[in-house]
């Protein structure tokens, strides 16, 4: 009986020792579910923004340099056209103002200067002395009706410049073809000129700055073989407005011809130059 009642306690033991393990073992459990802490949000990750291909427009480069002959003719043919028309100064020309310009004439295309006639500019070589002179005259435009409409409400005092030859063209060479014999430097003599480059000298312009009566000229010694035949007057300066913003005006003189224009522009430089663009002499 006594065994009985001893075998009956240890297996209450045991079983109580079970229990409370088990206990022991969901505690655990439950306190360490509770110290670890919670997983942190998982991260939106964000796609790098599509790549847009963009495409740039390069408008073309604004020229800056000189104006040349072309682009002179052309403000003038666009000037002749509106006045012939009976229609407002193109407002194009207007942004000319202000511009340099480079421009060239070519002289002494026909050979040493003729003992008489009235030209423009030209040469003359002495064998004795092997000198080689260069001259220009310059126009001076002091009286006429036509410079004075021209001038519109800008005042002046004087007027001094060149003729441009040969509008047609915008070559600077000397002109080709023609009948065997014909001179074409005193043919131009003779030809109705209807553009002019020109200053307007006001009267608060420096009266040192004026060619008045002396002409261009330079001597240089040179071997007869040597002497190129041909030179140019190359004209560098700028170009002004009148007194309405215009660079140039024109006057439609006789309807069935072209309107006679001048362009408004002060010299800075004046130069004798070769054939080949080589600088004899210049003037500033």
């Amino acid at each position: 009986m006594e065994r009985d009642a001893n075998r009956k306690w240890r297996l209450v033991w045991v079983a109580a020792g079970m229990v409370g393990i088990v206990v022991a073992a969901m505690a655990g459990f439950y306190i360490g579910q509770r110290s670890v802490p919670p997983a942190a949000p998982a991260q939106q990750v964000t796609a790098p923004p599509a790549r847009v291909e963009t495409t740039h427009t390069t408008e073309p480069p604004v020229s800056t340099g000189p104006i040349d002959r072309a682009s002179l003719l052309a403000a003038v043919a666009a000037a002749a056209d509106a006045t012939a028309s009976g229609g407002p100064l193109p407002a194009e020309n207007a942004e000319l103002a202000g511009r340099a310009f480079t421009l060239r004439l070519p002289f002494g295309c026909d050979g040493p200067l003729p003992e008489a006639g009235n030209i423009w500019a030209g040469w003359t070589y002495n064998p004795g002395t092997k000198a080689l002179k260069l001259i220009v005259h310059p126009e001076r435009w002091d009286t006429g009706n036509w410079v004075h409409q021209l001038a519109g409400d800008t005042a002046f005092e004087a007027v001094e410049g060149f003729w441009i030859r040969r509008p047609w063209t915008v070559s600077e060479a000397c002109p080709v073809g023609g009948d065997a014999g014909a001179s074409s430097d005193t043919t131009e003599a003779s030809v109705r000129q209807t553009v002019a480059l020109a200053q307007f000298f006001r009267p608060e312009t420096p009266r040192n700055l004026r060619r008045g009566k002396r002409p261009y000229a330079f001597t240089i010694r040179q071997e007869a073989e040597a002497v190129p035949g041909d030179f140019r007057l190359r004209i560098n300066g700028r170009i002004v407005a009148f007194a309405d913003g215009q660079p140039i005006h024109c006057r439609n003189e006789v309807p069935a011809e072209r309107p006679i224009c001048v362009i408004n522009v002060e010299f800075t430089q004046v130069a004798f130059e070769d054939a080949q663009a080589k600088t004899l002499t210049e003037w500033r």
